[in-house]
């Protein structure tokens, strides 16, 4: 008896199951199509692929009005938002992908701040290569720790936050009265 082979045109593999080799099968399995992944070898570049799904018309952000339109990725997105895409070797975030595809390589030890705070923009002229923590401090946590901060007058000991009895360190506030006394005890 001859062995069976995929019934797609032109593929010749042995059969699996439902009349497919084991590619289209999963193809079938996975996205409903057995054709899927013929359709995807022939899309292009990645560039030609990354282009496609980028809205340059995007919203004009609040927070800096004066940067421009966004430029939204209508893609896949990760939990926290940013957009993902594969380059053909790996999964990146796409706004680090425009960056570099636009600007240069992100110098080592910084990465990419969204001086527009809308994660899924790419716009290159959004984004700032910064520090990690400096990322952090102007992020929704940095905010949020800037207003508690500012909310609170006083020390725990109730000296007034003023700027001569206000001392900084690691983005902290601290009471120079109260260290004053530390001091003092040893």
């Amino acid at each position: 008896m001859p062995e069976r082979t995929c019934s797609i045109p032109d593929c010749g593999r042995p059969h699996k199951a439902r009349g497919w080799c084991n590619t289209h099968y999963e193809a079938w399995r996975q996205h409903g199509d057995p054709l899927t992944l013929l359709i995807h070898r022939d899309r292009g570049s990645p560039e030609e692929r990354f282009w496609a799904k980028v809205d340059k018309n995007g919203p004009i952000p609040e927070a800096r009005p004066d940067l421009g339109p966004c430029w939204l990725w209508v893609a896949a997105r990760i939990g926290n938002g940013y957009g993902n895409f594969w380059d053909g070797h790996r999964v990146v975030l796409a706004h680090r992908f425009a960056y570099e595809l636009l600007v240069g390589p992100i110098p080592d030890g910084l990465e990419p701040d969204h001086l527009c705070r809308v994660r899924h923009c790419i716009n290159p002229a959004h984004l700032e290569p910064v520090t990690h923590g400096e990322n952090a401090r102007r992020g929704e946590a940095g905010l949020v720790m800037n207003a508690l901060q500012r909310a609170v007058t006083h020390c725990p000991k109730g000296h007034a936050y003023t700027a001569e009895n206000t001392s900084w360190w690691q983005g902290h506030r601290k009471c120079r009265a109260c260290d004053r006394e530390r001091h003092r005890r040893g």
